[in-house]
C-alpha cells in the first residue's frame, strides 16, 4: 500500500482488514506522505491514547520520514491518523500482492485501522495512492470527534515554520482565542490582553516570521514549560497561525512591578516587598537548578497578583532565557543595561549575573 498525503482537505481511512504480503509472504502497510502534510501519528488502539510515534514537518528530510516502523505478524490493531491529504487508490506491482481489494472514497474523515500483522512507515514523494480494502472506510462514531480535531490541525499547520514535535501538544487554535486590548510592545512582541477557555490570558504575539526568530519563540516556550515554578508565569500553550506566533499565557490583573512604580496604582507594604523579594529568589532558585538562566530580570518582567498575606510576584518574558550546559560563560552582554552586572564587560558565569539583577530590582 502506498499513501501519499498532498495539501487538501484532512483525510483519514479506516479499514478493518488489509490483506497485503510481500515477497517473503509478510504482512506489510506502507506510507508514503510528502512535504506538505502537516501532522501525522501511529496509536495502538489496544491502549487508546497510547503514541507509539509521531511526524511534523520539521521530521522530514529530503522529503523523507527519518523513521521507519516495522510490526511483527501478531502485531496488534494500529491506527493512522493524517491530517491536510487527499486519497487516491492505484494498483502498486512491486513485490505485493493484494486480495479484497476495493477503491475507497477519497476526501472523507474517518480513521486507518490496520489490522494486518506488520506495519512499515516510509515517506516519498510518490503520486498519492492507497490500497486497502473497503470494510470500515466509514467509522461514524468517530466522524464527529475526527472533525474537530482535524479542523485544529488544519489551523495549527498553515504556518510555513515548524516549532517541533514536543510543542505539538500545546497547540492553541486561534479561533478559540478572543483578542482583547492592547497592553504594550517590546522589540520583538506585542502583548494583548485575551480570552481562552473562559479564563483571562495574555497573548503575546512575535513580529518577526524568519526561521531565526521561529526557533528562539520556540526556545521560550520550552523554558517556560520546564520551568514550572509557582513563583513564574504559566505558558497555558502556543498559537501558530500561517506567520504569526504566539504564547498563550496567564495574566496578571496588577501588571508589572515598573508599571506600580511609575503609575503608582498600588501602595506596596514591607509585607509586599518581602513577598516579592522572596517571590523572586525562590523564581530563580528554581530555574538555577534546571539550568535555566533567565539574563533579563527587571522590573518590567517582574508582575505582580493579589495573594495570601499580600501582593505577590512572578517572573515573566523569556525570550533571553538559555540553558546553561556546564561551566559556560556568558560570551556577550545580553539583557537590560541598568540591571546588568558589571562582570558583563568580560565572560562570567551566568547564575551570578542573575543574582545582581534580583539585588537590582
Amino acid at each position: 500500500n502506498r499513501l501519499e498525503i498532498t495539501r487538501g482537505e484532512d483525510m483519514v481511512i479506516t479499514g478493518d482488514m488489509l490483506n497485503a504480503t510481500d515477497i517473503d509472504n509478510d504482512d506489510k502497510f506502507l506510507i508514503f506522505t510528502v512535504k506538505d502534510v502537516g501532522y501525522g501519528r501511529f496509536e495502538n488502539t489496544d491502549n487508546p491514547g497510547f503514541t507509539i510515534l509521531t511526524f511534523t514537518n520539521n521530521e522530514i528530510a529530503n522529503n523523507k520520514i527519518k523513521f521507519v516502523h516495522d510490526g511483527n505478524r501478531n502485531s496488534p490493531s494500529y491506527e493512522i491518523s493524517v491530517s491536510d491529504g487527499e486519497l487516491e487508490t492505484q494498483y502498486y506491482p512491486a513485490n505485493i500482492t493484494f486480495h479484497n481489494v476495493a477503491d475507497p472514497t477519497a476526501k472523507n474523515q474517518a480513521w486507518i485501522g490496520i489490522l494486518a500483522g506488520g506495519i512499515v512507515c516510509l515517506v516519498c514523494t510518490s503520486t498519492v495512492t492507497a490500497i486497502i480494502t473497503a470494510t470500515g472506510i466509514y467509522v461514524a462514531k468517530k466522524r464527529k470527534q475526527l472533525a474537530q480535531e482535524v479542523q485544529k490541525n488544519i489551523e495549527l499547520q498553515e504556518s510555513p515554520f515548524e516549532v517541533g514535535a514536543f510543542l505539538d501538544a500545546y497547540k492553541i487554535s486561534p479561533n478559540d482565542i478572543k483578542m482583547g486590548k492592547h497592553l504594550g510592545s517590546g522589540g520583538q512582541a506585542t502583548v494583548y490582553r485575551a480570552t481562552w477557555e473562559g479564563k483571562d490570558v495574555a497573548y503575546k504575539i512575535f513580529k518577526s516570521v524568519d526561521e531565526e526568530d521561529v526557533e528562539e519563540f520556540g526556545d521560550e516556550a520550552r523554558i517556560m514549560l520546564r520551568s514550572n515554578n509557582p513563583n513564574i508565569v504559566i505558558l497555558y500553550g502556543i498559537c501558530v497561525h500561517q506567520r504569526t506566533f504566539g504564547l498563550i499565557m496567564e495574566f496578571m490583573e496588577l501588571g508589572s512591578l515598573k508599571e506600580v512604580f511609575i503609575k503608582k496604582t498600588i501602595q506596596l507594604t514591607w509585607q509586599d516587598k518581602w513577598n516579592i523579594a522572596y517571590d523572586l529568589a525562590s523564581a530563580l532558585k528554581c530555574l538555577h537548578s534546571k539550568g535555566i538562566v533567565h539574563r533579563d530580570i527587571k522590573t518590567d518582567n517582574v508582575l505582580l497578583y493579589e495573594g495570601d498575606k499580600g501582593i505577590h510576584a512572578k517572573i515573566a518574558d523569556f525570550g533571553l532565557s538559555k540553558v546553561q550546559k556546564g561551566d559556560q560563560s556568558a560570551t556577550m552582554a545580553i539583557g537590560t543595561f541598568k540591571y546588568m552586572a558589571p562582570e558583563m564587560a568580560v565572560a562570567s558565569k551566568d547564575y551570578k549575573l542573575g543574582h545582581f539583577s534580583l539585588n537590582s530590582v
